[in-house]
């Protein structure tokens, strides 16, 4: 059966989970969206996660407003813990993760609901920048399969888990859950681990999602080496995982190694002051995880370059002036290119 053949002749309940944290200037927008879906059979639950502003007594009203609108308090405890609450309290058939400063198109349940009863599906998204300006990004659509799953883990946005909807039976059946110890990249590791397990993948290129990018600040930058690290090492058990189903997770691990390593040098030489010694162990530790080098740290391909010729030298510290060097470098052609 091709992606788009629908078989579905009964409404399937669908849960959407939105986890809230002082989101007050922006849930009544998320909300409205919510509300207005063409897909009427469904369950919005608000899981505040010890807001400290109004967002909770803004969930209480849309609750005591909605029959469909539940609301669940609990102290805080990151966004992980709150979706795992999510989990735990859905009845639909299907779930779809909304954040709370991020809003939907009118179709975006009708778009998402899987029309072969697969196990996954997955919408494009409109990216809203700091500047005004509207990006959409897609996966291309795929007959269902290997096909599907493949396109799905090469493409980036296989990164967060809103834009998406998947099985409730097949997350617990799985025991899949978000790890609340981990403190970033808890959506990436929620969607590959799903993807595990799954056989069936529904795509569709059109646009549900809206998601309000807030800019990359080095000034609000609060992730740690230890939390990268980590990462980085639960990301490596994931395409494992993905490998011995068949899949070709070349392109993931080429991202993931980008992405984890570039935000790794980011936090070691312009967020804080670390010693070299400390930087070197870090980096290490990274590298260690694949036998990688150092061009595989997301930077510049010129800059890559650069860097092997310095490592060359055998001198850790001139290694590391070098890096701190370049790092200021493309930090500051990249605040250039905001203005």
């Amino acid at each position: 059966m091709m992606c788009g053949e629908s078989t579905n002749a009964v409404p399937e309940l669908v849960s959407v989970i939105v986890p809230v944290y002082n989101a007050s200037r922006y849930l009544g927008r998320c909300l409205g969206s919510l509300l207005r879906q063409s897909y009427t059979c469904y369950e919005v639950l608000l899981i505040n996660d010890g807001s400290t502003d109004d967002s909770g007594k803004i969930c209480d009203t849309y609750a005591d407003r909605y029959s469909r609108v539940e609301v669940y308090h609990m102290k805080n405890g990151g966004v992980s813990a709150a979706r795992n609450m999510g989990l735990e309290k859905a009845k639909g058939s299907y779930i779809t993760f909304v954040d709370a400063d991020d809003y939907v198109d009118e179709n975006y349940l009708s778009l998402l609901l899987p029309h072969g009863d697969e196990d996954f599906s997955v919408c494009g998204v409109k990216i809203l920048s700091p500047n005004g300006t509207v990006a959409v990004e897609g996966i291309s659509a795929a007959s269902c399969g290997t096909e599907a799953r493949q396109r799905v883990v090469n493409h980036h946005l296989v990164r967060a888990v809103w834009g998406k909807m998947f099985k409730r039976s097949v997350i617990d059946c799985h025991g899949i859950r978000f790890d609340t110890a981990a403190r970033v990249g808890e959506d990436t590791l929620f969607v590959l681990e799903y993807l595990s397990v799954v056989s069936s993948v529904f795509i569709t290129d059109k646009a549900g999602y809206v998601y309000i990018s807030p800019g990359y600040k080095i000034d609000k930058y609060r992730t740690t080496p230890d939390d990268l690290v980590a990462l980085y090492a639960s990301l490596c058990e994931c395409e494992s995982k993905l490998r011995k189903k068949g899949l070709d997770v070349f392109e993931l691990e080429k991202r993931n190694r980008n992405v984890v390593g570039f935000n790794l040098l980011t936090a070691l030489y312009l967020v804080k002051k670390y010693p070299v010694n400390i930087r070197s162990k870090y980096i290490g530790a990274f590298k260690n995880a694949r036998k990688l080098a150092l061009e595989d740290m997301g930077l510049p391909r010129m800059v890559a370059k650069g860097m092997r010729f310095v490592e060359r030298t055998g001198s850790a510290v001139l290694t590391d002036r070098c890096l701190l060097f370049f790092m200021k470098l493309i930090w500051l052609k990249a605040k250039m290119l905001k203005h």
